[in-house]
């Protein structure tokens, strides 16, 4: 899922206004992204010490949905940081785009490769 919104948002540039809502869009996927991997990580460490613990389903879902929230807002705010590191690094992706989409006088360019039409 939210690698097809990023590549939408890398796609099919249109010329004036668009950039800047579709820079936005990404920096909401990166943050998405590292709330996400957030999450999987936190789970993945509180495997390690349930056997601990008595498996209650109640709990589980308590402890998941207290998972997910605490994900979505370090990604919110990237804490971690890696939301912004990813965005840094699409967002010269997202410039070029525009600028080859205004070169060729509004079209659109569908991939996302360095090879050349």
């Amino acid at each position: 899922m939210i690698e097809t919104e990023v590549k939408q948002v890398i796609q099919g540039m249109d010329p004036a206004g668009e950039l800047e809502a579709r820079k936005k869009r990404l920096l909401e996927n990166c943050r998405e992204f590292e709330s996400v991997m957030t999450s999987y990580m936190m789970k993945t460490m509180h495997q390690g010490f349930s056997w601990l613990e008595d498996h209650d389903s109640a709990r589980e879902i308590y402890e998941d949905m207290f998972t997910q929230e605490i994900s979505k807002q370090i990604g919110r705010s990237s804490v971690l940081g890696i939301g912004d590191m990813l965005y840094s690094r699409l967002e010269p992706l997202l410039e070029t785009k525009a600028a080859q989409a205004d070169n060729r006088g509004g079209v659109a360019i569908n991939r996302m490769d360095d090879s050349t039409d």
